[in-house]
């Protein structure tokens, strides 16, 4: 179980066009990847049933994340 310490983030931007995952940047160049896990109901909407954080690593103090897919 890793502890994360409270972080500001300053960016962020989705990784799937499903909205599933985002790539979020705090101030102090730390990177992270958010999963949210969705269940899908009969008539079309969707909740958000859990949340999951995985820090990725560290990067120079980032304002902005632009992400093509």
């Amino acid at each position: 179980m890793v502890i994360l310490q409270q972080s500001l983030i300053s960016c962020y931007g989705k990784v799937d066009a499903n909205g599933q995952r985002y790539l979020l940047g705090d101030m102090a160049g730390r990177l992270f990847m958010l999963l949210l896990e969705k269940e899908e109901r009969m008539d079309g909407t969707a909740t958000i049933r859990d949340l999951k954080v995985e820090v990725l690593g560290e990067v120079t103090s980032l304002c902005s994340i632009f992400l093509q897919y």
